[in-house]
């Protein structure tokens, strides 16, 4: 806090820097938002503020729905068993969780949802292991599958049919 009160005469620069115009945006316009609000908010209002291609909303909703069900599966007694055994890491779960849904830049909150969500796949690969197929030729198809929609969505459908 001290470099930031020297520097820019605000010890919170960092928390009021996400309401300004010019934070992170690379010159996009339109509505920001706070560093956290309520759940969701970030997401849904983002993504109807910042219009993506489908490929991009597809994979951010994939992850997103995932670490939902996950959210949801960690109410099943295997997962409350190993909350009561760790209870450090059921705590930092939980508040982890709320802090990811809560984030409210909207220009980030959506799209850089798989980032800010590695530190809890653990968790919630955990609580959705009973539902995860165990056939290794579906996993395969999943990963390539994965991976040619982050490509596609990364390099954009409409450059690489457009240059066809």
């Amino acid at each position: 806090m001290f470099p930031c009160t020297v520097t820019f005469a605000d010890p919170l620069q960092n928390i009021h820097s996400y309401t300004t115009h010019d934070y992170g945006s690379g010159g996009i316009t339109g509505p920001r938002g706070r560093l956290f609000g309520w759940p969701f908010h970030g997401i849904i209002a983002g993504t109807i503020a910042y219009p993506v291609p489908w490929t991009n909303l597809l994979m951010s909703f994939f992850w997103i729905g995932l670490v939902l069900l996950g959210t949801g599966m960690m109410f099943t007694a295997s997962v409350r068993k190993y909350a009561r055994t760790y209870p450090n890491e059921a705590i930092f779960c939980g508040l982890y969780l709320l802090a990811t849904f809560s984030y409210d830049y909207l220009l980030w909150a959506r799209s850089n949802f798989i980032r800010f969500s590695i530190p809890i796949l653990p968790f919630v690969f955990f609580a959705v292991l009973p539902l995860l197929p165990k056939d290794r030729r579906f996993l395969w198809l999943l990963c390539f599958g994965g991976a040619v929609l982050a490509t596609l969505s990364a390099v954009g459908v409409r450059n690489v049919v457009g240059h066809s």
